[in-house]
C-alpha cells in the first residue's frame, strides 16, 4: 500500500460508496455496483504516468470496460446490487470467449499486466468478487461474442 496510497484509497472509497448506496432504500429499484479491470487499461494515465508504451503494450483497450458495463446495466436492478465485478468475468458470464480483441498490443493474453489489486498483480490486497451471471446480454458489436470473429 505504501507505493499506491491514492489508488488504494480510490478503490476502497468506491467500494464503500457502492456498498453504502446499495444498502439504502430507494423508491425505485436502483442497482449500485463496481466494475474493476482485470488488467491495466490503455488510457492516457497509463501512457503518461504508469509506464508509457511498455505498459500500454501489455494493457487492454477501454472497450472491455464499456462492454462489461453494458452487460451489468442490462441486469435486473433488484437482483444485482452492492457487488464488485471484474470486467472479463462479467463478459465471460455473458458468453464472451475471445478476449484477444481487447488487447491494445500484440502480446499473448498471459503477458497482460494484471491490476495490482488482483491475484497476480504487483500487490494482492483484495480478491475479485464473484460474478452472478444474471440475465445478461452482450452488445452485438462486442467482437468477443461466441460465434463471432
Amino acid at each position: 500500500m505504501a507505493r499506491t496510497p491514492l489508488y488504494t484509497l480510490s478503490k476502497y472509497g468506491m467500494t464503500m460508496l457502492t456498498l453504502g448506496l446499495a444498502a439504502q432504500t430507494h423508491p425505485r429499484p436502483v442497482a449500485v455496483n463496481c466494475l474493476w479491470p482485470r488488467t491495466t487499461i490503455a488510457t492516457a494515465a497509463v501512457q503518461n504516468i504508469l509506464g508509457g508504451s511498455a505498459t500500454m503494450a501489455v494493457s487492454r483497450r477501454p472497450e472491455i470496460m464499456a462492454d462489461a458495463a453494458h452487460v451489468i446495466l442490462s441486469w435486473d436492478a433488484t437482483e444485482t446490487t452492492g457487488k464488485c465485478f471484474i470486467d472479463d468475468d462479467v463478459l465471460r458470464s455473458a458468453g464472451v470467449t475471445d478476449f484477444s480483441v481487447y488487447r491494445y498490443g500484440k502480446v499473448e493474453g498471459s503477458q497482460l499486466k494484471i491490476d495490482l489489486f488482483l491475484s497476480g498483480g504487483r500487490t494482492s490486497m483484495t480478491r475479485p468478487c464473484r460474478v452472478r451471471p444474471g440475465r445478461s446480454s452482450v452488445p452485438k458489436r462486442c467482437p468477443g461474442r461466441r460465434g463471432q470473429g
